[in-house]
């Protein structure tokens, strides 16, 4: 797709280089991120970050929301 208001992004990339893809995500929205940002996202992007984090706001159906 050319067109500059759309950025494709996949899984695979994403599974590749996380903080990459992070960098790329957020220059393509104007954010200038530190490294520690970069790093501290990544971070809580990861699986089992977000089934901690669901549990922790969604209680017992946390557990079935993000399960693997």
């Amino acid at each position: 797709m050319d067109d500059p208001n759309v950025m494709i992004v996949t899984y695979e990339e994403l599974k590749h280089d996380l903080s990459e893809s992070i960098r790329q995500i957020s220059r393509f929205f104007g954010f200038s991120l530190t490294e520690a940002q970069v790093q501290q996202i990544a971070k809580e992007s990861t699986f089992t970050a977000m089934k901690e984090s669901s549990a922790n706001s969604h209680g017992n159906m946390g557990n079935v929301i993000f399960r693997k």
